[in-house]
């Protein structure tokens, strides 16, 4: 069996384990043997999810794993995903897949694709959150929700490229301050900056964690967040 070491604060890294008697305080928070967990890769998680949480690891064999976050968080936390030992399905995937969350890691890292495709799925056919008729914001209402994870769309008006490799996706007239989405060098080279700049004059649909820069803006590390839009 592999061993838990999920280490106090001042700990490197919380470890892979299976383990036994999980107990939910939330949808997202658990406790296992005595240490404290949160799931990773998931956002704007439905309260009704705890429900499913308790029904998904009912008899099962259950595992824990590192996320890339391998710090605990301020409350002590490891960021895991848990999975059922025997198959090796998520309960993040089962979250997604009934609408119940949104898929999300800043770096499109862990389980990124997995959910998506699981998101994907739910959105068609409108289970949970996706039975609204739109759950992004438009790049105008920004603004109003700084510090929040966000989907949002809008057309690309121009892009900036940067001399030293970052590029600038503006949605409106004053990159001082209308929407902006920051994508640093190293991102828009793996994403492809021909792509990138294929954008322009396109609506699209992004999704991250707003912040005050010349207005609001988005930094985007994936290309599983830059998506054109569906409609």
């Amino acid at each position: 069996m592999l061993t838990l070491s999920c280490h106090s604060a001042t700990a490197s890294a919380c470890e892979a384990m299976e383990v036994n008697a999980v107990r939910f305080t939330s949808p997202v928070n658990f406790t296992a043997d005595e240490e404290h967990y949160t799931l990773a890769d998931i956002v704007r998680v439905d309260k009704d999810a705890q429900a499913l949480a308790k029904q998904w690891i009912r008899g099962k064999n259950l595992k824990i794993e590192p996320s890339y976050k391998a710090e605990p968080d301020r409350y002590n936390r490891c960021s895991v995903v848990l999975r059922n030992a025997d198959n090796g399905h998520s309960l993040q995937y089962a979250y997604v897949r009934e609408g119940l969350a949104l898929g999300y890691n800043e770096k499109g890292y862990g389980l990124a694709t997995a959910l998506l495709k699981a998101e994907k799925q739910a959105r068609s056919e409108k289970k949970g959150i996706w039975s609204q008729e739109n759950i992004a914001i438009d790049e105008a209402d920004t603004p109003h929700h700084i510090g929040s994870f966000v989907m949002v769309e809008g057309v690309v008006k121009n892009i900036y490229n940067h001399k030293k490799g970052h590029m600038m996706l503006n949605f409106g007239d004053d990159w001082k301050t209308d929407f902006t989405i920051f994508i640093p060098n190293f991102s828009a080279k793996k994403i492809g900056k021909e792509h990138i700049n294929s954008l322009k004059n396109r609506k699209i649909e992004a999704r991250g964690i707003l912040y005050e820069r010349n207005g609001a803006s988005l930094s985007v590390l994936s290309k599983n967040y830059l998506n054109i839009h569906s409609k």
